[in-house]
């Protein structure tokens, strides 16, 4: 899906905690590097719901850091 968006043109920054893949995907698609939190969109694919917490709740979270009109699309299965 991020490939496909970054094709069209959208600015897309992933990340993934599999610091080799990131680095590689970014190369394949010219994705940007900046904090999540500062977009306008953010979509999550986490392999779990304990991973999906770790990421969005608590106080370093993404939905403490985004902004008030952010929008949230997870499609963890």
């Amino acid at each position: 899906m991020a490939g496909r968006l970054a094709a069209s043109g959208y600015a897309v920054a992933v990340s993934d905690p599999d610091v080799t893949c990131m680095r590689d995907w970014r190369a394949r698609h010219g994705a940007v590097s900046h904090d999540a939190a500062d977009a306008a969109i953010i979509v999550s694919c986490v392999t779990d719901a304990a991973a999906l917490a770790a990421l969005m709740l608590g106080e370093s979270g993404l939905v403490a850091r985004a902004r008030p009109e952010t929008l949230f699309i997870d499609h963890t299965t």
